[in-house]
């Protein structure tokens, strides 16, 4: 189980929430959202408000939350909703009615 809040901070719980670890570092200052993992994958994808305009709305690891890399879109939005159909495809919202979508598991993000 994993969450995300306030600074970047995500934190994972192995024992069904009774306990929670935290990363304890800020790759963004910015809040995050919403937080999902990627279906059969050990992927993890958070979203949230932009640090700067267009860069660093999603966190995303590869191993179920224990280290995280930030991924840039390229518009002018906060992105509030994370959601994927499968192991690959994605979608998130955000601010001004902006859509964004990944084919690769949230690695790379383009507007619909």
């Amino acid at each position: 189980m994993t969450m995300s809040g306030d600074f970047g901070v995500i934190a994972q719980s192995i024992d069904g929430g009774v306990t929670w670890s935290s990363n304890n570092f800020s790759l963004t200052v910015a809040p995050m959202e919403d937080i999902k993992e990627v279906p059969n994958t050990n992927t993890v994808v958070a979203v949230g408000v932009e640090r700067t305009i267009g860069s660093r709305q999603v966190l995303r690891s590869t191993d179920l939350g224990n280290s995280w890399t930030t991924i840039d879109v390229p518009l002018d939005t906060n992105l509030m909703a994370v959601s994927f159909v499968n192991s690959q495809v994605g979608y998130a919202c955000g601010t001004n009615s902006q859509v964004v979508k990944t084919t690769d598991a949230g690695l790379t993000w383009g507007a619909v």
